[in-house]
Formats: structure tokens, C-alpha cells, sequence
């Protein structure tokens, strides 16, 4: 049997486990703080800024069609950093034939659900997999992992992840949609140009 780390690799695709090594864990890694990720530059914002993402998921008129189940939402990091990035992403890879299969969770193991995140091009990632999962309901930030721990964030070249302090939640509703709040994610050692901790928010629909 795979181990989850080997599981959710594979699903979330070998560009984000790229950027997660080089931007999370650079040093554990590969002994450098060279980055790996292509992609729009973090844009630093004043210590306070903040960034609103819409309550509710976008509508399916506001999706951009695909021959495949797939999500579509918006997603912002505010705080020491400001980035806002549209949610598009369709998971082949995953085997979700439809919504119903993504709130089932996954394959391997249903009592994980992997969260929908911008594409990996817009220069904004998120690696976050609800653990203990039992289907549509909320679930607090310290029920999340990723690839390498504590669910992550990345902006550019810059990581962050929870720590003790961060608070928030995410709701998954039955028919797919959901959101996500999160404050206070810290980063990731001395390899982030920017020391400041960040809020996260995103907000997302699932088309059949």
C-alpha cells in the first residue's frame, strides 16, 4: 500500500511536489535555497493589507467549460503578502468522474479530501488535504496536512504553513462547492524573503 505522502504526490502532479521542496522545505530537500517555481513573483503588501474573496463558491455559468469534472472559485493570501489567483483546476489524475466522487473522498483512503487550488502557473498554490474527512460539513484548520506536514501556501518563491497559532476552517458542502479561511500561517524558515505571517481565503465551485 502506498504511504500518503506517495498518494497525494501523485495526485497533486510533480510540478507542485517541485514547488513544495523548493519553496517549503528547500533545505531538507536539497540543501539550497535555490528556487524552482516558475510563475508571477510575490507581490509584498504593507503589514495589515488585507484581501476579500467572495463567501460563496462561483456560480457553474461562471465556469469555464471542460470535458471534465473539474472546480472553479478565487483564491487570496493577504497579510505580509497580497496575491488573488482564480481556482481552475480539473484532477484527472485523481479519477473523479463527477462532484458525488470528489465528496466520497479519496480512492485510497475516503477519510482523506484533497481541496481544489489555483493552477500552479498563476504563481499561488495550495497544498491541503483534509484529514479524518466524513463528508459535506467544516472542518478546522488542524485537520489539514499536505505533501510535507501542515497544509501549505505558496506565493512565488515563498512558502507557508500552520503552526500551534493558526486558526480557521474549511466547509465542504454536498453539492461540491465550499470555502476556506485560515489566519496566521506562518513561514517557513529563513529561506522566505518575507517573514510576515499571511491569512488565506478561497471560495470554489465543483462542475460536473
Amino acid at each position: 500500500m502506498q504511504s500518503f505522502v506517495t498518494r497525494h504526490l501523485n495526485r497533486r502532479g510533480v510540478p507542485l511536489a517541485i514547488a513544495m521542496c523548493a519553496s517549503l522545505l528547500v533545505v531538507a530537500c536539497s540543501g539550497s535555497a535555490s528556487p524552482a517555481v516558475s510563475g508571477p513573483a510575490s507581490t509584498v503588501a504593507p503589514a495589515g493589507q488585507t484581501s476579500s474573496v467572495p463567501a460563496g463558491g462561483a456560480g457553474a455559468a461562471d465556469c469555464p467549460s471542460s470535458a471534465l469534472t473539474h472546480f472553479c472559485g478565487h483564491m487570496a493570501v493577504s497579510g505580509g503578502v497580497a496575491k488573488e489567483a482564480d481556482v481552475d483546476a480539473s484532477w484527472p489524475s485523481f479519477g473523479i468522474k463527477d462532484c458525488a466522487g470528489w465528496l466520497k473522498g479519496d480512492s485510497d483512503d475516503p477519510t482523506l479530501l484533497d481541496l481544489p487550488a489555483p493552477d500552479f502557473a498563476t504563481g499561488l498554490n495550495l497544498d491541503a488535504t483534509i484529514m479524518h474527512y466524513t463528508g459535506a460539513g467544516t472542518y478546522d484548520v488542524k485537520d489539514f496536512v499536505g505533501s510535507m506536514g501542515g497544509f501549505q501556501v505558496v506565493v512565488g518563491h515563498d512558502g507557508w504553513t500552520t503552526s500551534a497559532a493558526t486558526t480557521g476552517s474549511a466547509t465542504v458542502n454536498a453539492d461540491g462547492s465550499g470555502t476556506l479561511q485560515a489566519k496566521g500561517l506562518e513561514p517557513v524558515g529563513d529561506v522566505n524573503t518575507v517573514q510576515q505571517p499571511v491569512d488565506v481565503t478561497m471560495s470554489w465551485t465543483c462542475v460536473n
